[in-house]
């Protein structure tokens, strides 16, 4: 289990190196803001494993840890709980919180598959109502047609991810957006960093 995954961290953290994020990485810039903006730290013995896929409940409570250290106000549970997400886990909260919003809706059937890889498209689904409820400017769009994958994009992620590109929060790789690919630690907090900086957090 990820280290980051226990209580809400304190917002305020020291400067912290990983042993495995050389200040070099592409993603060395990110990993240490976001570290010192509390949404995440390690995953144990000094690393981050910035390879390693992040869950959906992982993502989330990422994301309500940057909500928390804008608004510093407790997070709201007046949503029922998915039948997989049980009280009283690190996730409970998180969850519950994007829920009540409409940050996240589920997988369907009354789940929320909160240990399923969190994939690209799903990154910009839950990124853009959370904008939309903060009453964000999502106008901007990007065309996707020079991507080579677009026409892989699930219905629902359309509007999404032409947001997100739009912005240049998300960006291609070789021409190619890979939608449902899952999402490592260093791509996610690369989006988060730039999601903030893009709205001025």
């Amino acid at each position: 289990t990820d280290a980051f995954l226990g209580t809400v961290l304190t917002l305020s953290l020291a400067e912290k190196t990983y042993a495995d994020v050389s200040a070099g990485a592409w993603y060395a810039a990110d990993v240490s803001e976001a570290t010192r903006r509390g949404l995440v730290s390690g995953t144990g013995g000094g690393a981050f494993s910035p390879a390693e896929s992040v869950t959906r409940a992982m993502f989330v409570t990422m994301l309500s840890r940057l909500h928390l250290g804008l608004h510093g106000a407790a997070l709201i549970r007046d949503s029922e709980s998915f039948s997989d997400v049980a009280d009283g886990q690190w996730f409970t909260q998180p969850v519950q919180w994007a829920a009540s919003i409409g940050t996240v809706s589920g997988t369907g059937g009354g789940l929320f598959c909160p240990q399923q890889s969190v994939t690209r498209q799903e990154i910009a689904s839950m990124l853009f109502r959370y904008a939309s409820d903060r009453n964000y400017n999502i106008t901007e769009e990007s065309d996707l047609s020079g991507f080579e994958d677009a026409d892989s994009i699930s219905d629902w992620a359309q509007a999404p991810m032409r947001w997100l590109c739009g912005t240049g929060i998300m960006k291609g790789n070789d021409r190619k957006l890979c939608p449902a690919d899952p999402a490592s630690r260093a791509e996610v907090v690369a989006l988060l960093i730039r999601f903030m900086d893009y709205y001025q957090m």
